[in-house]
């Protein structure tokens, strides 16, 4: 038996009898494999590093939002729908007219919108008439049926830690920023560019739990103000600070972000709110000033009767300057004001100076367009989608009186598009947050807009609130990279090996011929092969693990301050105690990736030697 000291020393002569070929395929398998490691390592650290300032805010969690969009897409096409939008018109009319005669006015049933009409002959409802929404309202009552405790019943099953509840509420005509303390009258239209200023025409409620991470610290409220968390993208608007552009640097966003986070902390904003009786006075005493200005110097014009001031103070109500109207004028007014409260279609002008405090902001998904570049996709999913301005569930709670009358719930006719209320379900795990959604989501036919539920699925669900599952899915891909990469390495190490051992066997037949003629089993010419091919690995394996650490934690300190300043500009942190670490060697990879070259560097010599060590020892002998 040939003793395991001699086979290693064998296989140590032969190692040296070749240096140059056998340099060539040490430093190449050494390059292969402290690439490979240095690769493992970063991928480990930048998954550690990605999940690390992931786990702030929305994107650490696993979040399933359920909108209860259960309707009938083809509700304005029924005819029993047209039916009873024309009873209720017909109601309306008769119930009007009654009113009318006893208040002794001339009343037209062509001041009222009729809720159908036919084009080219067929019959087609008339969205925008009251009678239609009406109808409308009553009949997709049948349809909302899907509440918190149907969600429940669907959650039985699966493991979720809560649920919350995100519900909308809409300014009952227009809340408009005072500009330096003035209010800008002009700001009262529907143009685009206003409702885009106009950023606190709808508040969103939610528990505060959710977003408790964005909230600003050590910040002293204001008990006369309604606390809000805004967006990234709303108190740039809100502070007329130009966004920062895709191309800037990871320096200049985070500064952008330090400077906008700094401005915006506990910023008390006034605004006013106006609804669209108050509004329409502002409109008419505008148009009426700028009428009597344009004509003052023509003899022949003249005043109308009732001429209004503007407001003198922010928030002001709008006053009668002049009014000249005959007593006879003034008592038909009077009728028709109370014609219009009988038939519910008076609205009393209301204005009311409103207070916001900002004491959070949550970051907004940046637009990188479409792009292969995967630190590109990285960035455009540190932001988040949660519709904001934000107030807590406690807050809206305890001020509900107050906040009812200028915010209010969409109409029921709006419900039914799931826009009033949504449900946010927390998860434990990805898996389950992806189980669930797909187990349990109607599916969309068509347009979104009419929604999909039935009775089996009630509910549409989405992870499209935060990215954490996105952010998961990019971490896998990661991993199925560098398993490719293994894969790849391992099997050039196999073809290396494999012609290595096969060069040395046929370079030695006449030797493996000499020691098989003195007594040589081929187990002992295997077992030295074996071992030639352990010290091959072994040095390999030794200079890999060297070289991949001297490199590795050579670069990491730059490596890593860059990828911090990237994850911070991503995910807009601002903490200084979450940093990156992209080179983090971890022990179990380096066994396995070692382990794995070892075996191969053993299965690619098995094979060569025996059937090179079959041969006869006279064929061997007269090798030259």
């Amino acid at each position: 038996m040939l003793k395991l000291q001699d086979a290693f020393t064998l296989a140590w002569t032969k190692l040296l009898s070749r240096k140059l070929w056998t340099a060539l395929f040490l430093i190449v398998e050494i390059l292969l494999l402290s690439g490979v490691l240095i690769l493992a390592s970063s991928l480990r650290g930048f998954e550690t590093s990605l999940a690390r300032f992931n786990s702030e805010g929305l994107n650490g969690k696993y979040l399933v939002t359920a909108s209860n969009v259960r309707n009938n897409p083809e509700l304005e096409k029924d005819p029993a729908l047209w039916d009873l939008a024309d009873k209720l018109y017909q109601q309306a009319i008769t119930e009007h007219s009654a009113i009318a005669d006893r208040l002794n006015l001339e009343y037209s049933a062509e001041s009222e919108i009729a809720p159908t009409e036919y084009v080219d002959g067929k019959r087609e409802l008339i969205p925008y008439s009251p009678y239609a929404k009406q109808a409308m309202d009553i009949m997709m009552q049948d349809y909302l049926v899907a509440t918190k405790s149907d969600l429940e019943k669907i959650l039985q099953d699966y493991d979720y830690s809560q649920i919350f509840t995100q519900q909308q509420l809409i300014a009952n005509g227009n809340v408009v920023n005072l500009e330096d303390g003035v209010e800008n009258l002009r700001r009262y239209n529907s143009s685009t560019d206003n409702m885009r200023l106009q950023i606190f025409n709808g508040l969103y409620v939610l528990d505060e739990t959710l977003y408790q991470d964005y909230l600003f610290e050590n910040l002293q409220p204001d008990p006369t103000a309604i606390p809000v968390v805004l967006s990234v993208d709303q108190a740039e608007t809100l502070l007329g600070t130009s966004p920062i552009n895709g191309a800037s640097s990871n320096e200049e966003k985070i500064q952008h972000f330090e400077q906008l986070q700094a401005a915006a902390s506990g910023l008390i904003v006034e605004s006013c709110y106006r609804n669209s009786a108050s509004q329409s006075l502002i409109f008419t005493a505008s148009q009426i000033l700028d009428e009597i200005e344009r004509n003052k110097d023509k003899p022949y014009y003249q005043e109308p009767t009732v001429i209004y001031n503007l407001p003198t103070i922010p928030c002001g109500a709008t006053t009668i300057q002049k009014d000249t109207r005959t007593d006879a004028e003034k008592q038909h007014d009077v009728l028709q004001l109370e014609y219009q409260k009988a038939t519910g279609s008076y609205e009393e002008p209301v204005e009311k100076l409103l207070k916001f405090q900002i004491i959070g902001l949550i970051p907004t998904a940046t637009d990188s367009g479409h792009t292969n570049d995967i630190f590109s996709m990285i960035q455009s999913l540190g932001g988040v989608s949660i519709a904001t301005p934000l107030i807590s569930q406690s807050y809206y709670d305890a001020h509900a009186e107050d906040l009812s009358n200028v915010f209010i719930e969409p109409d029921v006719s709006m419900s039914y598009l799931g826009l009033d209320t949504q449900y946010i379900i927390e998860f434990d795990n990805a898996n389950t947050a992806r189980g669930f959604i797909n187990e349990q989501s109607c599916q969309v036919k068509g347009s979104i807009t009419y929604g999909c539920a039935t009775a089996e699925h009630l509910f549409l669900l989405s992870a499209d609130n935060n990215n954490s599952l996105i952010i998961e899915d990019i971490s896998h891909m990661f991993s199925k990279f560098l398993i490719i990469i293994v894969l790849i390495v391992l099997i050039i190490t196999i073809i290396f090996f494999a012609l290595m051992v096969i060069r040395s066997i046929t370079n030695d037949r006449k030797e493996i011929a000499i020691f098989r003629a003195i007594g040589f089993r081929r187990s002992h010419i295997l077992q030295i092969y074996l071992f030639y091919s352990l010290v091959l690995s072994g040095i390999v394996i030794t200079g890999a693990s060297i070289l991949s650490l001297t490199v590795g934690f050579a670069l990491s300190p730059w490596l890593s301050d860059e990828l911090t300043n990237f994850l911070r500009a991503t995910f807009l942190t601002l903490n200084p105690s979450i940093t990156a670490s992209l080179f983090t060697p971890h022990l179990p990879d380096y066994l396995y990736l070692n382990s794995a070259l070892i075996i191969v560097s053993l299965c690619s010599t098995l094979v060569p030697t025996l059937l090179k060590s079959r041969q006869s020892i006279i064929d061997g002998l007269k090798f030259e």
